[in-house]
């Protein structure tokens, strides 16, 4: 095992070594910066792992260097990717789940002394950005993956073969667990090897590791349903605990309350008188959805109080939709008598 790393580091050498004299030989107005990362920066390689670089290239070049070839040495057809990027895409690593990429880079080339501090600035936002405690810019990313697993596990729950779906639980599995590192507040630091060993490391759902081996594991249709439901619903509950400890919730003011009233007895309630007096299931059902959705919104952006309109909802009985919706609208009037706003009634005829 020794000698297999030596060999590994020979050979990765070699490879930067020709790598630098490529780029200074035709390169050397295009690239600003090679950094060394992944598993041989980290130690945990093997005869099979390639050589990971940060390739940076200059601002003022609109030349992109590539280099994608195989290494056929001891018949380990082992492949090489060498591909420059800007520092705009390397820049948005601060505070993602690969900051790694800035983070823990080792510099084995740069192309001036202003490129160097360029980069240790950049570096250093990199560790403020993981020292600091988490925000509201954090929870929205995390948001954002979860709000990718959903509609991956969508996609999981409609697909015939069962090929597919076990793809789909994978990525769905994936933005999970990046999920769970950004609600940490830490970044991976071994990539999709060690992914699962990383995540336990962190404060998780409950029960996810165990939840994420049973999906992994799972082999059947049903198996795969029932396990992706179990740990996207575990993730869910972890995320929204979260949120509800960090975001501050809103409390409501008569600038952000007003009007709020108006406009859900203009948009809904004829909608719901009519889906009552014709017994029309569909307009009911959807225009149910659409008095949630605007209920959410309110208590996100203005602080208004939960409701839950579907509780009304009985396809049996639409009766019961008018029920619930005169009570919305006393919570909202309510709510508007606190804050000394008047409902804005007027007789037009």
């Amino acid at each position: 095992m020794v000698d297999e790393k030596i060999m590994v580091e020979k050979r990765n050498r070699k490879l930067l070594d020709m790598l630098i004299k490529k780029i200074e030989s035709e390169y050397r107005n295009d690239v600003d910066f090679i950094g060394l990362t992944g598993s041989c920066k980290s130690g945990d390689f093997d005869k099979y792992s390639d050589l990971d670089l940060v390739i940076i290239k200059s601002d003022d070049s609109d030349k992109w260097f590539n280099m994608c070839f195989i290494n056929e040495y001891d018949d380990l057809d082992v492949g090489y990717d060498f591909y420059t990027m800007d520092w705009k895409y390397i820049a948005s690593k601060v505070g993602s789940t690969w900051a790694s990429h800035i983070i823990d880079v080792e510099p084995v080339w740069y192309a001036s002394e202003e490129v160097e501090n360029r980069w240790n600035n950049l570096k250093k936002k990199a560790e403020e950005n993981i020292k600091q405690p988490i925000t509201k810019d954090k929870i929205e990313s995390a948001e954002e993956n979860l709000d990718r697993a959903k509609r991956y596990f969508t996609d999981l729950m409609i697909s015939d073969k069962t090929e597919d779906k076990k793809t789909l639980l994978s990525e769905m599995l994936m933005e999970l667990t990046d999920v769970i590192c950004l609600l940490n507040n830490t970044y991976y630091t071994y990539g999709i090897k060690q992914r699962i060993q990383e995540i336990e490391k962190m404060k998780c759902p409950n029960n996810f590791s165990e939840l994420y081996w049973n999906a992994i594991k799972a082999d059947s249709d049903v198996d795969i349903k029932n396990y992706a439901q179990e740990v996207l619903k575990s993730t869910s509950i972890f995320f929204k605990n979260v949120k509800d400890s960090i975001v501050k919730i809103k409390l409501p003011s008569a600038d952000s309350v007003r009007g709020s009233y108006e406009e859900l007895v203009s948009n809904y309630k004829n909608k719901v008188r009519r889906a009552v007096e014709n017994n029309d299931i569909q307009l009911a059902v959807l225009a149910s959805c659409c008095i949630q959705e605007y209920i959410e919104e309110m208590t996100e952006e203005c602080g208004m109080p939960e409701f839950n309109i579907g509780k009304y909802l009985d396809l049996d009985n639409l009766s019961k939709l008018s029920d619930g919706f005169r009570e919305l609208e006393e919570v909202y009037l309510a709510e508007y008598k606190k804050l000394g706003i008047q409902a804005d009634r007027r007789c037009i005829k």
